[in-house]
């Protein structure tokens, strides 16, 4: 049976919180109107992120395991456009490493959760 590890759950989530705190505060803030479509893509990918990880959380089997799989591909979309925020500058160096190692963090997070769904999988 699938279990739910709490503690690495509510990691994750405090984890998914901060990093969209930190978006609100020093990403999506310091974007030009003129490239407003980056501002959509990225509020929808990290909306997209927080709607999958309560999918994955309040499901089971199969339905769990999509929604984990739509979490990894919602972070390297957001990986992606957080690289396109910072070619045109928007962000400096210190604001994409930090955002990129929220990121990282997240991504290590999901991994272990799916590794761990996977190998309770195998011994039953």
């Amino acid at each position: 049976m699938e279990t739910i590890n709490k503690e690495k759950d509510y990691s994750l989530y405090k984890k998914l919180f901060s990093f969209k705190t930190y978006s609100e505060r020093h990403i999506l803030n310091n974007i030009a109107k003129v490239n407003n479509q980056l501002r959509i893509h990225y509020v929808d990918e990290l909306y997209e992120l927080y709607k999958n990880f309560y999918r994955a959380l309040y499901n089971k089997g199969n339905i769990r395991n999509k929604a984990i799989n739509d979490m990894l591909v919602n972070i390297s979309m957001l990986d992606m456009n957080v690289d396109s925020i910072y070619e045109f500058k928007y962000i400096d160096d210190k604001r994409y490493k930090s955002v990129v190692s929220l990121l990282l963090d997240i991504k290590n997070i999901t991994y272990g959760w799916k590794n761990k769904i996977n190998s309770e999988k195998e011994k039953q």
